[in-house]
């Protein structure tokens, strides 16, 4: 069935404005591809209910006259040319239809105009998609004048070049992806300051930095993101355990996917990454400690995090070691990262020892302040009674009460030198691996102060 719908059209700089019944502009919503589903979003309850008694009308034409985005309505020939020459594949209504009183209205909608292909240069110009393609590509075989003609067509309708295709050819995306291990929430605070870093990098070679989340565990996922080459080069943030992240990268070896790790060291020739010196970072920690006069210094570790952990083991043992104080395991309490408790029970363990220590070496910041918020309820002064150090160098380890001391790692430099270093790798092709180890920065605040004469034991009723 051919309905003709009695909708006037004309062009208003960036909008169409369409005049005529109510009703027609509704069915024309219906019937149209060019008026879809996308108007529904933003216009009355009532014209959702009219729309919806439509779809029916939809169902029965929906073959006809497909190629031209018509589904069966055959709209004045001036409202079709208008549509047809704006490229306009459906419009976004900006007022409420039902707020409109009168049956005969003017509707003001907003086209989404669709990208300029090289099929309608070639149609505007008279032109072979050939001879267009050469004139935009500046080749040598297209005479000047045609190629003006063509380039001012381009400019006049907004060509632009598709990405896509253009990346096909170069056989690059210009893009680095950033796969992130760690649930967003557990490493919002570091993240806020290794992106900035990796995307100005990024950015000063002409690429885009684009966010994958919980990929790296996924060997199937990685592997489907190397073959599709959405992107050049791929940063794994917090890798999984040694020995996953192994496969991990010699995955992406295969693939031959130039990657790099963060912010973890890795016990390998083969694998490039950068990371944080965090056997300085522990050392610094308990050398400040026992400066401050401590003995008993109480240390949690993070076996899930497999060199970073035995790092900062090595370096707080080290110190120990080098003061002359003898090392005792059960100072060294295991925690964990997906334990919400984990802070609370490491600090029972270490203060219910018959002799407890008077500081401790906690893995993280956040661990360290939700210790500061527990001594706070139990009525432990610190560093009166205790001393406590996180390791990170947080923004917000600088705002708690007291103030927290902790090692800063260069994060904004972390994530800069990270994607620096993947360019490095796509750019010269190669498998020959970067490795980076930065050091890191002591920083004393309220939390650690001198140690006290003698710790009670303390245990939470």
């Amino acid at each position: 069935m051919t309905v003709q719908l009695q909708l006037h059209a004309t062009l208003q700089g960036d909008s169409v404005v369409i005049e005529g019944k109510k009703h027609d502009f509704i069915e024309a919503c219906a019937r149209c591809a060019v008026f879809d589903s996308h108007i529904i979003s933003s216009v009355s309850p009532e014209l959702s209910r009219e729309y919806s008694d439509c779809q029916s009308l939809r169902a029965r034409t929906r073959k006809a006259d497909a190629k031209r985005g018509w589904l069966g309505a055959r709209p004045t020939s001036d409202f079709r040319e208008l549509l047809d020459s704006c490229r306009i594949p459906c419009y976004h209504c900006s007022k409420s239809i039902s707020s409109l009183n009168s049956r005969f209205a003017t509707f003001i909608v907003a086209p989404i105009l669709m990208p300029v292909t090289i099929e309608d240069l070639s149609k505007k110009l008279g032109l072979s998609r050939s001879t267009v393609s050469k004139a935009l590509n500046a080749r040598y075989d297209v005479a000047d004048a045609t190629r003006e003609r063509v380039v001012q067509a381009a400019n006049e309708l907004g060509y632009q070049p598709s990405a896509a295709a253009r990346n096909l050819r170069r056989q690059r995306s210009d893009k680095i992806g950033l796969v992130i291990n760690y649930p967003i929430h557990m490493v919002s605070d570091f993240l806020a300051e290794l992106i900035p870093g990796m995307a100005t990098a990024a950015e000063a070679a002409a690429y885009n930095l684009i966010l994958y989340t919980s990929m790296a565990g996924n060997a199937q996922r990685i592997k489907s993101l190397c073959r599709s080459r959405e992107v050049d080069g791929i940063i794994v943030a917090w890798p999984p355990q040694l020995r996953e992240t192994m496969q991990l990268s010699q995955l992406m070896r295969e693939e031959r996917m130039p990657h790099i790790l963060l912010p973890r060291y890795v016990p390998s020739d083969e694998v490039s990454f950068v990371a944080a010196d965090h056997e300085q970072g522990a050392r610094l920690l308990t050398e400040h400690l026992i400066a401050l006069g401590h003995r008993r210094i109480g240390f949690a570790r993070r076996p899930e995090v497999f060199e970073t952990d035995d790092k900062r083991f090595e370096g707080y043992r080290g110190a120990l070691a080098a003061s002359g104080i003898s090392y005792e395991d059960a100072l060294v309490v295991d925690s964990r990262s997906d334990d919400p408790d984990d802070a609370a029970r490491t600090l029972d363990t270490l203060l219910s020892m018959e002799e407890p220590p008077t500081a401790i070496l906690f893995f993280t910041d956040p661990m360290a302040i939700q210790v500061l918020s527990l001594a706070r309820q139990r009525g432990i002064r610190i560093p009166g009674d205790l001393s406590i150090t996180g390791f990170d160098g947080i923004l917000s380890s600088g705002v708690t009460e007291p103030a927290l001391t902790t090692v800063r790692q260069p994060m904004q430099r972390l994530g800069a030198l990270a994607a620096e270093s993947l360019l490095e790798l796509i750019k010269n092709g190669s498998d020959q691996p970067i490795q980076h180890t930065l050091p890191v920065q002591l920083v004393t605040r309220a939390s650690t102060g001198r140690a006290p004469l003698c710790m009670e034991k303390v245990v939470n009723a």
